[in-house]
C-alpha cells in the first residue's frame, strides 16, 4: 500500500513537471511576441494569472516583465508608471531570491536595454551582462538557450566580441 502511493506521488509529480517544462516554452515564446503586441501581453499576463508567482521566482519575473510590458501598451502616463513599478518590483524581488538564476538576468537585461533613461532602470546591465555571458554555455534547457543567444545577437548592449563568444 505504502509503494502504491510512492508510485502514485511520482507520477503526479511527473505529470505536472512535464506539463510546466511545456509551459514554460510556451511562456517564453508569448514573451516574445508581448514585446510588440498587446494582444500577446494580455495573453501573457493572462497566462500566468494562472500558476502561483509565490512558489516559482521564474513565473514571478515573467510576470513583473509582462506588467511592465502592459507599461509600453497603456495610454494613461499614471497607469504606465503604475504597471511598470508593479512589474520592476516583481521582478527584482524574483531576482533578489535567486540572484544566479540566468534567465531572470536575462529578463532584467532585456528591460534594462531597452527602457528609457528617464525612468533610472539601468543599474544592473553590466552585472547582469556578466552573469549571462559566464553562465551561457551550462544552460542545458536548449530553448532557453537559443532564447538567449538570439537576443545577444540582436541586442545593441553586445558588442561585437562578446557576440562572437556565443558562436
Amino acid at each position: 500500500m505504502i509503494s502504491f502511493k510512492y508510485y502514485f506521488l511520482a507520477i503526479t509529480l511527473f505529470l505536472n513537471l512535464s506539463s510546466y517544462s511545456f509551459n514554460l516554452i510556451e511562456i517564453r515564446s508569448i514573451f516574445y511576441r508581448a514585446i510588440e503586441s498587446k494582444k500577446y501581453n494580455e495573453l501573457l499576463v493572462n497566462i500566468l494569472d494562472e500558476y502561483n508567482d509565490e512558489i516559482n521566482p521564474l513565473i514571478k519575473g515573467y510576470k513583473g516583465v509582462a506588467f511592465m510590458l502592459m507599461s509600453k501598451h497603456s495610454i494613461n502616463p499614471l497607469q504606465k508608471l503604475k504597471l511598470f513599478t508593479k512589474g520592476k518590483d516583481m521582478l527584482e524581488n524574483s531576482i533578489k531570491d535567486n540572484k544566479w538564476n540566468v534567465e531572470l538576468r536575462f529578463l532584467r537585461h532585456s528591460i534594462q536595454s531597452n527602457v528609457p533613461a528617464f525612468l533610472n532602470y539601468s543599474s544592473s546591465l553590466t552585472e547582469d551582462k556578466s552573469i549571462i555571458l559566464s553562465n551561457l554555455h551550462s544552460i542545458e534547457d536548449l530553448d532557453l538557450k537559443q532564447m538567449i543567444k538570439f537576443y545577444i545577437l540582436k541586442s545593441k548592449s553586445f558588442d561585437l566580441q562578446e557576440k562572437q563568444i556565443i558562436l
